[in-house]
């Protein structure tokens, strides 16, 4: 709520679990579960609501110079019938980058949306703090509503912050690594064919044949996952990297048998870029999310209040893809 009798913007998540008030709902014999955030902006914020993709000809992404993401970024927002966009209060004095909450489901163009938020032609969106997750829709209805609205499947929904809104935002993976680490050597798009030389199911083989277990049992239970790291320029040996490096978790999404390959879910893959299998794990993923928030406390100190804002409310978007 933009305060002062203005007006409400509302975004609605269908998901499979729900956290709120201290306690995760995700049992569906529990029945249905609803948790809310409302509040009013401190003065001087912004808040809007757009979307990007959906509807009968599929997903479009408005190309890199396109003027959508320049009014991401400002006041001024245009739409078109692929894109829609709701800003209020903007202030073109302040340079400040805005920060976004992003929602989708898993046949939205959401990798496209957050490359064109980072990389757009426009300097306006760069540097912008981007959170959200993916919903885990059980069929193929919308998964996602604005203002009350549903939006079609295929969609990306996005709650923009600006001026003195803004967001902080931390990400713990949930998972714990299982195995050596590996250099790719075969990859194409999102299937990984060969690691250190060997078809990637041979690699997994070796990973499952050695692990505990307590591993193999979460592996042969649906928790195995992929660990991505794409190193930097002239830095990419597999070998320079530790228990401490922080790897893009994703799920494995299938497997293809004949080419000795793997599937991973939204990741593009290289020769050339780290990889290690992970496993979930509750116990990891609670050490992870307090190391985090540590660490995000830390930043604070050293930026200062008045640059850091005050903390008013907190978000926690459990998902498989953040």
């Amino acid at each position: 709520d933009g305060g002062g009798g203005g007006t409400m913007t509302t975004i609605a998540v269908v998901r499979r679990g729900v956290v709120g008030g201290g306690k995760d709902m995700d049992d569906p014999r529990g029945g249905p579960s609803l948790s809310l955030l409302v509040g009013t902006l401190p003065p001087g914020g912004e808040v809007g609501t757009f979307r990007v993709g959906g509807g009968e000809e599929g997903s479009v992404v408005p190309s890199p110079s396109s003027e959508f993401w320049r009014s991401l970024g400002k006041s001024g927002a245009s739409s078109d019938e692929d894109v829609e966009v709701n800003d209020e209060d903007e202030d073109e004095d302040d340079d400040r980058p805005p920060s976004f909450l992003l929602f989708a489901d898993p046949w939205s163009p959401i990798d496209a949306v957050l490359e064109r938020i980072d990389k757009s032609a426009s300097s306006s969106t760069k540097g912008a703090i981007v959170a959200g997750g993916i919903s885990c829709p059980v069929a193929e209805a919308s998964t996602v509503a604005i203002n009350g609205r549903t939006i079609p499947r295929g969609s990306v929904a996005g709650v923009r912050l600006g001026g003195s809104a803004g967001l902080q935002a931390v990400v713990a993976q949930g998972s714990r690594a299982v195995g050596p680490t590996y250099a790719v050597t075969g990859a194409q798009g999102n299937v990984l064919t060969e690691l250190d030389g060997q078809p990637a199911l041979e690699r997994l083989r070796e990973v499952v044949e050695g692990a505990s277990e307590e591993d193999r049992e979460l592996i042969n239970s649906g928790g195995l996952l992929c660990g991505v790291f794409s190193a930097p320029e002239n830095d990419a040996d597999a070998e320079n990297l530790d228990e401490e490096t922080d790897f893009l978790v994703r799920q494995v999404m299938g497997l293809v048998p004949n080419a000795g390959g793997i599937v991973v879910g939204a990741a593009q893959l290289r020769p050339g870029d780290a990889f290690r299998f992970h496993v979930r794990d509750a116990s990891a993923a609670k050490e992870d999310l307090g190391r985090m928030v540590q660490r995000a406390e830390a930043e604070r100190l050293f930026v200062g209040s008045e640059g850091a804002g005050r903390p008013v409310a907190a978000v926690q978007v459990s998902c498989v893809a953040r």
